[in-house]
């Protein structure tokens, strides 16, 4: 009995303690809200459970000389128990005066909404300039290249020229030594004369006989002299027509050898010709050192026009079908950063290598300073097109949504987005040109991935325009 009645006190306890702590919790919360509440004091909420447990002990009242004292902070409990049942919550009763308060874990609708809204960044839409270009790699070569060789057998005996002189058009550039073809040369000038006074006596003869024919022939007209005697004359005329077209022949004969030994003599002197009307090239490599013995067409020296290079790159099937002749390029070389060159396509082979599935394009690279050397690795951009006054954004705007590429266009006084698809064009460096639609306004850069079509948008910043 004992036991029992000592468990009822612990659990009444208990029960008071929970109660004075509710309510000083209510009253807080009452007087928040603005409604006057009861004050409650500690001592009340305390000694109601002692009076109680006093009252169950000894069935009165007034045993105990306290007990007045704690039975009523006992009926204090008691109202404050009944105010209570009625709603089953807190705040309900009559001294809370809480009543009209929402519950204090549901939000309202501003937050809500406000906490469903993405943070991102936008970009208004710029109208510009865009340009569809190509990227190759390549090598320079020189437009113009020969190597200058001898004619003739020889021992070379001077050259005056070096790898990197200019060499201007008639230039001469070495010397072979040259009397084994003067001698030849003087003995074919001597042979000519010869012919020609062999021809002088052999005109001269013909001209005789041509007078002793006629002579003939008026005479045998006369009846003077036989037709013997005229065919006689006549003979000799035909005879000295003969010789003197044999020694016309010769004489030719003699001409020609003259020309071959002046020839030979002239090639011992090695001069720089070509025949494009550039003035100037300059000498690439040479090959010999004076007292050489060369052989005939042995080379002697290099010859280059850079004045103008030739950009040799390889293009794949997907460039092949945009580049064409007339292009402009832009060329850049690695060992001269900071360095642009204008380029321009001159030919595309009509074929692509079936081993490679490229094919060959020639860039004619004017290089008047002469910066550019044959052999450079280059970088080379030709432009496929160029176009203006149009609608230009980065490309990371793009989005993709049920398979349709588009963009959402920010409506800043509703705080919401719209999906808007669009027709793209030219892609350029990271920038898109927009065909369609018109745009106007600013569209998201960061943090679409999170978006659909009327998202509520809290815009945090601008990315890059």
């Amino acid at each position: 009995m004992k036991k029992s009645l000592l468990l009822a006190f612990i659990l009444v306890s208990a029960l008071s303690v929970y109660i004075g702590m509710e309510i000083q919790r209510r009253k807080t919360v009452g007087g928040s809200a603005g409604t006057p509440t009861r004050p409650v004091s500690g001592s009340e909420g305390i000694s109601s459970p002692v009076g109680v447990g006093r009252q169950n002990q000894s069935g009165t009242t007034g045993s105990n000389p306290a007990g007045s004292n704690r039975s009523e902070g006992g009926s204090g409990v008691g109202k404050t128990t009944e105010s209570r049942e009625p709603g089953g919550t807190a705040g309900s009763g009559k001294d809370s005066g809480s009543g009209g308060m929402p519950p204090s874990g549901a939000p309202n609708q501003a937050s809500q909404s406000r906490r469903g809204a993405v943070s991102v960044e936008v970009v208004p839409i710029q109208i510009g300039t865009i340009r569809d270009v190509g990227n190759f790699s390549g090598t320079l070569e020189a437009r113009s290249q020969f190597v200058l060789s001898t004619k003739i057998a020889g021992r070379l005996k001077s050259i005056f020229v070096d790898a990197g002189d200019e060499v201007r058009k008639g230039q001469l550039v070495a010397l072979l030594e040259e009397e084994d073809y003067k001698y030849p040369y003087e003995q074919a000038v001597a042979d000519l004369e010869a012919a020609r006074a062999n021809l002088d006596d052999a005109l001269g003869a013909l001209e005789t006989t041509k007078r002793e024919y006629e002579r003939a022939r008026s005479l045998f007209e006369s009846k003077i002299i036989s037709a013997a005697e005229l065919d006689a004359s006549l003979n000799q005329y035909r005879k000295a027509e003969a010789t003197v077209k044999v020694v016309q022949a010769q004489v030719r004969q003699r001409e020609a050898a003259l020309a071959i030994a002046k020839d030979r003599l002239d090639s011992t002197r090695i001069v720089a010709t070509w025949e494009s009307e550039e003035p100037v090239r300059v000498i690439g490599e040479r090959f010999v050192n004076p007292g050489t013995l060369l052989r005939a067409n042995d080379p002697i020296c290099s010859v280059l026009d850079i004045s103008s290079l030739v950009g040799i790159v390889n293009v794949t099937e997907q460039g092949y079908t945009k580049i064409r002749p007339g292009q402009r390029a832009a060329i850049r070389a690695e060992i001269l950063p900071g360095k642009e060159f204008p380029g321009t396509v001159d030919r595309v082979t009509p074929f692509l290598n079936p081993s490679t599935r490229q094919a060959t394009v020639r860039i004619t690279v004017p290089n008047r300073g002469r910066e550019l050397k044959p052999g450079m690795f280059i970088q080379v951009e030709v432009e496929f097109a160029r176009r203006q006054q149009v609608q230009i954004l980065p490309e990371s705007c793009l989005v993709t949504r049920e398979e349709r590429i588009g963009v959402f266009l920010v409506n800043p006084q509703e705080g919401k987005v719209k999906f808007i698809p669009v027709q793209v064009g030219i892609r350029q460096g990271g920038n898109v040109e927009i065909l369609s639609p018109f745009l106007s306004g600013s569209v998201v850069i960061t943090g679409q991935h999170l978006l659909q079509d009327g998202s509520s948008v809290i815009v945090a910043g601008r990315g890059r325009p």
